[in-house]
């Protein structure tokens, strides 16, 4: 067994003890989840805005456009087709367009091709699609030669529509040769027509 350590005064401190002077109180109660197999979220969470969200008298629209064959280029210019996906008959009162897809027939397509998405005549101005061409540095506004989304997965986008616009798809053939087939899918709602 150990000595006991002898009582030294020096060594012995006082001991003040702690009174709490200022007490912060939660009035509020505390708030339960409401019963349910997912009682954690509340409706609030949910915020049908009409951009991140369709509201209910959204018109929702998932579009395949076609073009069954885009010819060589001859001369050493592209050979350009356009077609119409909505047109101002359609009466689009503005909208999003959320998701692109785009397919070929053959993969020398992406590289050949080049796809673009016009909005009244002109690439969309909130949404760039920038590709860079390597023997002329110069940028345009069609789809990457990377697919970034296909016809059964179309890639995640934000585009806004503004009311009454005329959307078409431009593809621009470059190749002396080959012909090719295109298919782009657009996914999206407009505030109704």
């Amino acid at each position: 067994m150990a000595a006991a350590i002898p009582f030294s005064p020096r060594l012995a401190r006082r001991v003040r003890r702690l009174r709490p002077t200022l007490m912060l109180v939660n009035e509020r109660p505390i708030q339960q989840p409401s019963p349910g197999a997912r009682g954690d979220l509340t409706p609030a969470l949910f915020v049908a805005d009409g951009f991140n969200f369709a509201r209910a008298n959204d018109a929702l629209f998932d579009v395949a456009v076609r073009i069954a064959s885009i010819g060589p280029g001859t001369g050493g210019l592209p050979n350009i087709v356009i077609r119409d996906v909505f047109t101002q008959a359609d009466n689009l009162k503005a909208g999003i367009i959320e998701a692109v897809g785009y397919e070929y027939n053959n993969p020398h397509g992406f590289f050949q091709v080049r796809t673009t998405l016009l909005i009244n005549s002109a690439p969309p101005a909130n949404y760039r699609f920038r590709t860079v061409d390597d023997a002329t540095g110069q940028v345009d506004g069609s789809f990457p030669t990377v697919q970034i989304g296909s016809v059964r997965e179309p890639a995640s986008v934000r585009i806004f529509l503004p009311a009454n616009a005329l959307v078409q798809v431009r593809a621009s053939n470059a190749s002396q040769d080959e012909t090719f087939t295109l298919v782009v899918r657009i996914k999206g709602w407009s505030n109704g027509n």
